[in-house]
């Protein structure tokens, strides 16, 4: 079963942390956690196939319309095809 997202208990600036595994831990820790709380990203994906003579060709393209939570979660989390 899931368990609500660790959850952080008071708001640090990070760069008081002086080590960096622990300061990137807390980012890390305070980005899920907002991400969490925040609306879901919204976008529509289109796939295009097109044939000529005896070959096929198919052409994905995505667009983001809200990036929501995904704004707060950047660099670890993207959406793509």
């Amino acid at each position: 079963q899931a368990h609500p997202p660790i959850t952080p208990c008071k708001a640090v600036d990070p760069s008081t942390i002086q080590d960096t595994t622990q300061r990137n831990v807390y980012i890390l820790v305070v980005k899920h956690y907002l991400a969490c709380c925040s609306r879901d990203a919204v976008g529509r994906e289109t796939t295009l196939t097109v044939k000529i003579a005896s070959e096929e060709f198919t052409a994905k393209g995505l667009m983001i319309e809200q990036k929501n939570w995904l704004e707060i979660y950047e660099p670890w989390e993207r959406w793509s095809t």
